[in-house]
């Protein structure tokens, strides 16, 4: 199997244009939304700007979450978008070494590509 990959400064084209490109990601998280409940969570895709996952409760676009694990600890972020139990989060205050990590992380990770998972 051909594993598509390309670095974090890439431009990317298309429809797919964004700040960074995304790479599939699909595991665990915890989303943590203040005076709330830990919700569980299973992500879908990461960037260097933020992630997608799949929340099993809703939350209000425009929450300021923390999410974990990320970058090996708890990052901060903001609800962007929704769709349906997809939700997108923008990254929010992430120090040079989370910044750094998940880029690095990133490098090892199959590009995302939503027209071939159907969604």
């Amino acid at each position: 199997m051909k594993v598509e990959t390309t670095s974090i400064s890439e431009p990317m084209s298309g429809a797919d244009r964004r700040r960074s490109p995304r790479y599939r990601l699909s595991g665990p998280i915890t989303v943590e939304v203040k005076d709330g409940p830990p919700i569980p969570a299973m992500t879908i895709e990461i960037s260097a700007t933020g992630l997608s996952a799949i929340l099993s409760t809703a939350i209000n676009v425009g929450d300021i979450v923390n999410l974990h694990p990320i970058a090996g600890g708890t990052v901060s972020g903001q609800a962007k978008h929704n769709m349906g139990k997809v939700y997108g989060f923008q990254f929010l205050g992430l120090t040079e070494e989370q910044s750094q990590k998940i880029v690095e992380d990133c490098r090892h990770l199959p590009i995302y590509n939503p027209k071939h998972l159907g969604i």
